[in-house]
């Protein structure tokens, strides 16, 4: 920004934008070198909309940059993104700028979808130590000695007691196909 008419930018400086965020309210400023006397220039800002309005954007000898501010997701100020655009426009051989705001929503739905997704992967975590252990069904099988040494599901074998009574003092029931045993077939064998 040298005022110098012959360098480039006519000493006005190149066509550009400032681009940041901050954890406030947004801000769309128009930062320019107001000329009012030779040798008495001074920065001035001004909002962006006014500036575009009052003609201070793009004026002869008058040099300045934009500078936007994207609002942040903290507090209330509306969680926004901002869209900038930038192009190369042949006929003036310059560069042109865009930008626009997209609120994406406040921080409490940010919270909310990371609450939903930790309760998600605690109850899919649960849910597999449940399947992989078994705990809490009722599929597993016992070995019973029967006849044919098959096992039984768990539901179905039944303890009997060893002195022939049942826990409330009647006979133990014994199937009907059963062939009684002595008290010499039931030891276990030894191996010869």
């Amino acid at each position: 920004m040298s005022g110098d008419p012959d360098a480039p930018g006519h000493g006005q400086g190149r066509p550009g934008v400032i681009l940041n965020g901050h954890d406030h309210e947004g801000c769309d400023t128009y930062h320019f070198i107001r000329q009012v006397k030779e040798g008495n220039r001074y920065w001035d800002v001004s909002r962006w909309e006014h500036a575009k309005g009052n003609g201070t954007v793009g004026a002869d000898g008058l040099s300045g940059i934009r500078e936007i501010t994207v609002r942040s997701m903290m507090g209330d100020f509306g969680g926004n993104a901002g869209l900038l655009s930038a192009w190369f426009d042949e006929a003036t051989w310059s560069w042109k700028f865009e930008y626009a705001t997209c609120a994406l929503g406040t921080q409490h739905l940010w919270w909310a979808v990371h609450i939903i997704d930790l309760i998600t992967v605690v109850v899919a975590v649960a849910y597999a130590v449940v399947s992989i252990t078994g705990l809490g069904s009722e599929k597993g099988t016992v070995k019973t000695p029967e006849r044919n040494g098959s096992a039984v599901p768990a539901t179905k074998a039944k303890k009997q007691p060893k002195d022939g009574k049942a826990a409330n003092g009647d006979a133990a029931q014994v199937p009907k196909n059963a062939t009684p045993r002595s008290p010499e077939e039931e030891k276990p064998k030894k191996a010869p």
